[in-house]
């Protein structure tokens, strides 16, 4: 007679935030994760945040809420906060009293949190943090679940620098671009073996061509 499967609070927590989740992108997919964190974990509030520079110790939220309600960003420094440790690469859960041990968590009872990594570099970019005014019971502890979801967030991060810099890119070569054709100066671009590949405006109403 096979055994009855034992309730996994983990896995129901996996498929309800993944499904809530699905088919969102950027700002909507963090803002749509950070309020079901807090759903699930029982707390109040929930950020993600990006490290300002590689090693420091100031951060810029990318997310923040208070329960439903999405805050506006802010960038602090983690110094003498739960996160400090989570930037260090270690998940916490510190189910009540954190306010006790990280001075700047004032009013703060519950945390629980873990880093965020790049996957081309390997390196710590941010962090995910939960927290509430009231203490919790074990049932918060879920910094498995939390990882799973930061390497999904890591991911969108590193989409989302990458879709900047190309529009950055684009936006400065359509400047080029502009600058370069409304020189009055002809203006020949040649390889060394002397083969012209570009020209300006200019340059084909002098040659005709």
């Amino acid at each position: 007679m096979a055994k009855p499967s034992k309730h996994n609070p983990g896995k129901d927590l996996l498929h309800v935030i993944s499904e809530a989740t699905s088919g969102l992108v950027g700002k909507d997919l963090l803002e749509e994760l950070c309020r079901n964190f807090t759903r699930a974990l029982k707390m109040q509030f929930a950020l993600v945040a990006e490290c300002i520079e590689e090693g420091g110790t100031h951060v810029r939220t990318l997310c923040l809420v208070n329960g439903d309600s999405v805050m506006d960003n802010i960038e602090y420094d983690t110094t003498g906060r739960p996160c400090e440790l989570i930037l260090q690469g270690k998940d916490i859960f510190i189910p009540k009293e954190v306010y006790k041990k990280f001075p700047e968590a004032k009013g703060i009872e519950a945390a629980t949190g873990v880093p965020i990594y790049s996957s081309v570099s390997g390196k710590v970019i941010g962090h995910i943090i939960v927290s509430s005014l009231q203490p919790v019971t074990e049932e918060s502890n879920q910094t498995t679940i939390l990882k799973i979801f930061a390497s999904q967030i890591g991911a969108e991060m590193e989409r989302i620098k990458a879709e900047k810099e190309l529009q950055r890119q684009i936006k400065a070569n359509e400047f080029y671009a502009f600058t370069m054709n409304h020189l009055r100066e002809a203006v020949f671009w040649i390889d060394q073996d002397g083969y012209i590949w570009q020209v300006n405006d200019a340059a084909a109403e002098l040659s005709g061509y």
